[in-house]
């Protein structure tokens, strides 16, 4: 719904008013921003093996199962077999990017990927590799961003 102000002198702030209305009709280029920081985090909780943005560690491979991977992968850390998983996660063009004015989608397109969230006999439930709700990095770069584009229409 649109604001009136009645007067003069309210010209150049209801054309701000506007200007701020358009950036937020297509957060397109906010989302775009946001899925490189996304790869960025993925790929330092990949380094240092814990969950991007807090330090929550992963859990320990089973001693078995780490006697196994280190015969036929060795050197090859957790989440981290072939590679397959952390590319998708952490290189441009790799998984899932969808970048839409009012919403983005980000994630891998690795068939096995959701199995390492739920336990099993074998397997610790492991936690999402960032927690939106907890990554400070993460909070802090969605909300400036978002800040600039609504203000400035670019995204810093």
């Amino acid at each position: 719904m649109p604001v009136e102000f009645v007067g003069g002198g309210f010209e150049s702030f209801t054309a701000a008013l506007d200007r701020y209305r358009h950036n937020l009709d297509d957060l397109t280029p906010v989302w775009e921003s946001l899925g490189k920081t996304l790869e960025e985090l993925h790929a330092e909780g990949f380094k240092a093996q814990r969950q991007a943005g807090t330090s929550n560690k992963w859990a320990a491979l089973s001693p078995e199962y780490k006697a196994w991977k280190d015969s036929v992968r060795p050197g090859r850390k957790i989440l981290e077999f072939d590679g397959d998983l952390k590319d998708s996660l952490t290189k441009p063009g790799r998984g899932i990017r969808v970048y839409e004015p009012g919403k983005m989608v980000f994630g891998s397109d690795i068939p096995y990927a959701k199995y390492h969230m739920r336990p099993d006999g074998n397997r610790p439930a492991r936690k999402p590799l960032i927690d939106a709700k907890k990554s400070r990095a993460f909070k802090t770069a969605v909300t400036a961003r978002i800040q600039s584009f609504i203000v400035k229409g670019t995204v810093s």
